[in-house]
């Protein structure tokens, strides 16, 4: 059972009900407004695929999703819906403030977590890495970095150099490595957090049938990361990973994301209504790839499978989640 999060039943907005029409506006889903600042550089070679750009650091298996301007649009997005899960917090971890000296950002996509953590913690050094540079450098704060690097390959960071370590949304092959690196690279008493969202979608109210289009994608989805040996983890598997590693005051929280504005709740109704903006481009980021290369399926029925599950979300009369997996581990002090 996780510490806490999300995990109760989630009320239907009974203005939906009422409503006559099945679909969400197509203009926003709400009240919901963004603008992102894009600009990114890279440096490595790309391959360009389904009509979208993905890098080629490491072989074609390793970032299944693409690293082009509107995945880095859609990627900032849904950085605010985990904000929006998490009260607007970065983190769960009890960090102490004058603490926090050196932070390290694995899987630091479009680089939003590190830049927002540096401006946060301005005395620490922040250092975002990922398997290519696709973060905008205008808007970076001095003590904030970013570099090219490969989790899952041997780290060249001092040992016992970080404060902080946040990982999220990275799919890993060996954890027991990585937790080990993480572990050697972390000062004692420092913390490590690690969050993923889960490679399953609920219905509390029963508004998911067998042939949904979601649930279809979700599965074929799963199957695929599953036979390339990168599977969802689950909230136990994230907790299971650092009480393996031997980091202790293990906690895990559990948090459901809402796919539309459906919620009566108004922080959840908020999240649905990010994610519905995100998931426009979002279901192909996600699912292109592995159902092409892995499943071997053509663009086209790899598209339709994506659009299914898209028009699902638009539906108000489903009522589908799935969950956001967050834990965090301590270092023990020497």
């Amino acid at each position: 059972m996780a510490d806490t999060g999300t995990g109760g039943y989630i009320e239907v907005d009974p203005a939906l009900v009422d409503d006559a029409g099945s679909g969400y506006d197509s203009s926003g889903y709400g009240s919901y407004q963004s603008s992102t600042v894009s600009g990114g550089f890279s440096i490595d070679e790309y391959l360009f695929e389904n009509g979208r750009r993905y890098h080629l650091y490491s072989g074609t298996d390793r970032n299944l999703h693409p690293t082009d301007e509107t995945e880095k649009d859609r990627l900032d997005l849904h950085h605010e819906v985990f904000l929006t899960l998490l009260d607007g917090k970065l983190y769960k971890a009890p960090l102490v403030e004058e603490e926090q000296t050196r932070i390290l950002d694995i899987g630091t996509g479009t680089g939003i977590w590190a830049v927002e953590i540096a401006e946060k913690y301005p005395k620490a050094e922040v250092i975002g890495s990922d398997l290519c540079l696709i973060q905008s450098q205008h808007w970076v704060p001095p003590n904030c970095r970013f570099e090219v690097d490969d989790a899952e390959q041997e780290w060249l960071y001092d040992k016992d150099s970080f404060s902080f370590i946040h990982m999220r949304n990275v799919s890993i092959v060996d954890w027991p490595t990585l937790m080990k690196q993480i572990y050697c690279h972390l000062k004692p008493g420092g913390y490590v957090e690690i969050s993923d969202l889960e490679g399953a979608v609920h219905s509390d109210d029963g508004t998911m049938s067998k042939d949904n289009g979601a649930l279809i994608y979700v599965e074929l989805l799963s199957e695929a990361l599953k036979k390339v040996g990168r599977p969802f983890p689950t909230a136990m598997d994230l907790r299971s990973h650092l009480e393996k590693a031997g980091f202790i005051n293990v906690k895990h929280f559990s948090f459901k994301q809402p796919w539309g504005p459906w919620p009566r709740d108004k922080k959840l109704k908020q999240a649905g209504e990010i994610f519905l903006l995100q998931a426009e481009t979002g279901f192909e980021s996600y699912g292109l790839a592995p159902l092409t290369r892995i499943l071997g399926m053509d663009h086209k029925k790899a598209t339709k499978i994506c659009r299914d599950g898209l028009d699902v979300c638009k539906n108000k009369r489903t009522h589908i989640y799935n969950y956001y997996n967050v834990a965090y581990g301590q270092k023990p002090e020497v």
